[in-house]
C-alpha cells in the first residue's frame, strides 16, 4: 500500500516522492506519474538515476545503455517492466515498474525463526522465477536469432514478492546478451559470488544453466533459512562454490521429502551438464512436485502469508528518504544567491563488485533510507524547486511524442512548497536572497517532424564527431538527442587514424546508432626483395596446447613468459602443454612464481594463496 506521499520535486513529467536506495553509481526513487487527461488518475513507478560523479564515465554509460536496450526487449509478467529510458536535466534515467512488496532476501530472514519459508510457497516463488528466466534465455531478435541472454545475478535480492502475491525478477544490469556493446574482459567476473555457478566463478563459458545453479542456491536458502555459500571473504566463497560437495536441504529440514531434495541437488551440480537442461525444465520439476504434494499455491495464498508476517509494514507503506532532492540531487543551473548544501559523499563498493548495478537495481526497501536533513535555507530550496519545475518536461529521447503535448504536460508551479512552514511560523529573520520570479513558459512551436536519438561509437574510442555542419560535444562514445530528420554526412576523426565518413539517414522516432572502425593510414609499403630459399629441417609436430584455470588470493595478474593471461579468476586460458612456469603479480605489486603441469589437450585448475594464510 502506497500512502499519499507529497512530491519533493519534479523530474521531467514525473514527481519524485522520495529515495528508496542509493549505491555507488545510481540511486532509486519512488515516483508518481499523473495522466495529462484530467481525472484519468496516476500511477507509481521507480526512477533509477545515474549519479553525477559517473555520468561522464564512458564504460558505465555504455553499461547503462546496454541495460536499457535489454530491458526494452523483455516483456514477461514475471520480469519488472521498463517504461522509459531517457535523459533529464543532464542525467540518464530508467523509469520502471514499481513493485509494492519485499525482496525475497528479506522474506528469508524474516522467516528464519520459523525454520524457513514454507516449502510450497518457496517452491512456487522459485518456479515463477524459473519461468521468467526461461523466457529471457529463449528470447530472439526481430529476425529470429537467439539473443543469448544470461541473467548472471539471480539472488534473493533480485527477486521481488509483491504484497498481492505476484513474483518479479529484476535487475538485468549485468546480464549477458549477444547485442551488447560492453564485453566482459577475460578473467572478469560479474555477479554476487555466493550465487555464482562454478563456471561463472572461473570465467569459463556458460549458458542459461548458470542461472539454474543460482536459482538452486536461492531455493536452498528459502527452504532452510540458511546461507549456502556465504563465507568471510570472496576467495573463500568462490572456493566453497567450486570445491564443496553438493549439500542436502534435509540436513536442516529433515521434514522435507527426498523428492524435493533431489530437485535442489540437481540444480546445484558442479557440472553444467548434470543440472536441469534449462530453467523451463526446473520450473516443470518444481510445479510437478507441488502437484504430487496436492499443493495449490496462487497469489492470494502468498499474499496471505506475507500479511501474516509483514502486516505492520504493509499498513505503514514504503519507507522513503524525503530529504529534498534526496541529498544527491544536483541542479544544473543554480540561481545566484541560492546556496544548496553539497551531497554527502556516497561510499562506492570496493573490490570486484564495484562496477555492478546489483546493489541499486533491486528496487527493494531493504536499504535503509538516510534520515531527512533539516539543514539548508528554505529560500534556497524554494528557488531550486521553482527552477526545476520550470525546466521540467518530457525526458525520453526516443519516444515519438508531439512537442505540443510535451509542453502541455509540464508540471504546474505549486502555490506552496510541500512541507513549507505556514505563514505564521516563518523564521523571524527574513532571508536576504531576493525573491525568484517564475518566468513565463511558452509552448514551443510544433515542428513538422520530430527527430531521433543518435548514438556515436568508434573503435578505438575517443574520436571527434561531426554530423552535417554540427560538431557533436565530447568524443566517442557520445550521443545527440532529438536530432532533426534528414540525410547527413557523419565524419569521425582521431589523431593517428584515417578520417572516417559515412552518410546516414535520421528517421523520426527511430534511434540511430553509428559505429566506425577507425584504421591507421596506409603508409608506403616496403619493396619486395628476392631472397634465396632456405632449407629448413622438418620439425616434429608440436604437442597440442592445454587449458589452465587459475584463481588466487588476493587477485593478481598472471603471465606466461611475457604473455598476460589476465586477472584472476582466469578460466580456461590456452597455455603450452607440459610444465608451465607462471609469473604472478599480486594486487600489491609483489611477484610470485609457480609451476604447473598441463597435459596436452587437457585442462588443469589451480588455486594459489599468496598471503601465506591457509
Amino acid at each position: 500500500m502506497v500512502r499519499n506521499l507529497p512530491a519533493i520535486c519534479a523530474f521531467g513529467r514525473y514527481e519524485l516522492l522520495g529515495r528508496l536506495a542509493v549505491g555507488g553509481m545510481a540511486e532509486i526513487y519512488l515516483a508518481r506519474e499523473t495522466s495529462a487527461v484530467q481525472g484519468a488518475g496516476s500511477r507509481h513507478l521507480v526512477i533509477k538515476r545515474v549519479l553525477a560523479h559517473v555520468a561522464d564515465d564512458e564504460t558505465f554509460q555504455t553499461m547503462f545503455f546496454d541495460e536499457a536496450r535489454l530491458a526494452m526487449r523483455l516483456n514477461h509478467p514475471g520480469i519488472v517492466h521498463l517504461y522509459e529510458f531517457g535523459e533529464e536535466q543532464g542525467s540518464w534515467f530508467l523509469a520502471m515498474e514499481w513493485i509494492d512488496g519485499i525482496a525475497l532476501g528479506k522474506l528469508i530472514r524474516k522467516a528464519r525463526e520459523a525454520g524457513g519459508v514454507p516449502a510450497p510457497i518457496a517452491v512456487k516463488i522459485c518456479a515463477q522465477v524459473a519461468d521468467a528466466l526461461h523466457y529471457a534465455h529463449n528470447l530472439k531478435d526481430e529476425v529470429g536469432d537467439p539473443l543469448g541472454i544470461i541473467h548472471r545475478d539471480v539472488s534473493p535480492q533480485n527477486v521481488m514478492v509483491s504484497f498481492e502475491g505476484s513474483v518479479k525478477l529484476l535487475d538485468f544490469g549485468i546480464a549477458k546478451a549477444s547485442f551488447q556493446h560492453t564485453k566482459t574482459q577475460d578473467g572478469q567476473v560479474k555477479g554476487k559470488f555466493a550465487y555464482m555457478s562454478p563456471q561463472q566463478c572461473l570465467g569459463e563459458p556458460m549458458d542459461g544453466r548458470a542461472d539454474v545453479f543460482a536459482l538452486g542456491v536461492v531455493l536452498y536458502e528459502s527452504l532452510t533459512g540458511r546461507p549456502l555459500y556465504h563465507r568471510k571473504t570472496q576467495y573463500e566463497t568462490m572456493r566453497a562454490v567450486i570445491e564443496e560437495p553438493v549439500p542436502s536441504i534435509r540436513k536442516y529440514r529433515p521434514d522435507l521429502p527426498e523428492s524435493l531434495d533431489a530437485i535442489v541437488q540437481k540444480a546445484l551440480q558442479k557440472k553444467q551438464e548434470d543440472r536441469q537442461e534449462s530453467a523451463g525444465a526446473l520450473q516443470f520439476e518444481l510445479e510437478h512436485w507441488l502437484a504430487t504434494q496436492r499443493e495449490v499455491v496462487q497469489a492470494p495464498r502468498i499474499a496471505e502469508y506475507l500479511q501474516g508476517i509483514f502486516g505492520e509494514e504493509i499498513q505503514r507503506g514504503p519507507a522513503v528518504d524525503s530529504t529534498p532532492f534526496g541529498q544527491s540531487f544536483q541542479l544544473l543551473d543554480r540561481p545566484s544567491g541560492v546556496s544548496i548544501a553539497p551531497p554527502a559523499p556516497e561510499s562506492i563498493p570496493a573490490g570486484i563488485e564495484a562496477p555492478q548495478l546489483a546493489e541499486v537495481g533491486a528496487l527493494s526497501l531493504e536499504a535503509e533510507a538516510a534520515k531527512p536533513s533539516k539543514k539548508g535555507l528554505w529560500i534556497g530550496l524554494a528557488a531550486a524547486l521553482l527552477l526545476l519545475l520550470v525546466a521540467g518536461g518530457a525526458g525520453a529521447w526516443w519516444l515519438t511524442q508531439q512537442a505540443a503535448t510535451a509542453a502541455a504536460n509540464l508540471p504546474s508551479l505549486p502555490t506552496a512548497l510541500p512541507g513549507a512552514l505556514p505563514p505564521g511560523q516563518l523564521p523571524t529573520t527574513p532571508p536576504t536572497t531576493p525573491e525568484v520570479q517564475a518566468p513565463e513558459v511558452e509552448a514551443p512551436e510544433v515542428p513538422v517532424a520530430m527527430g531521433a536519438m543518435i548514438t556515436f561509437r568508434s573503435e578505438p574510442a575517443g574520436a571527434t564527431v561531426r554530423i552535417g555542419d554540427r560538431e557533436v560535444p565530447g568524443t566517442t562514445p557520445t550521443a545527440l538527442g532529438d536530432f532533426p530528420v534528414g540525410t547527413y554526412a557523419v565524419v569521425m576523426q582521431r589523431d593517428g587514424y584515417a578520417e572516417w565518413t559515412e552518410e546516414v539517414e535520421v528517421v523520426a522516432g527511430r534511434p540511430l546508432e553509428v559505429e566506425a572502425r577507425l584504421r591507421r593510414p596506409v603508409g608506403d609499403r616496403p619493396r619486395n626483395t628476392v631472397r634465396e630459399p632456405r632449407v629448413v629441417a622438418e620439425a616434429p609436430p608440436a604437442a597440442s596446447p592445454g587449458r589452465l584455470s587459475i584463481n588466487t588470493r588476493p587477485w593478481s595478474k598472471v603471465y606466461v613468459g611475457e604473455r598476460l593471461l589476465g586477472t584472476t579468476p582466469i578460466g580456461g586460458a590456452e597455455v603450452p602443454s607440459g610444465t608451465v612456469r607462471l609469473r604472478i603479480v599480486d594486487r600489491d605489486g609483489a611477484e610470485h612464481t609457480r609451476s604447473v603441469r598441463v597435459d596436452s589437450g587437457g585442462e588443469e585448475r589451480v588455486f594459489y594463496d599468496l598471503t601465506g594464510i591457509e
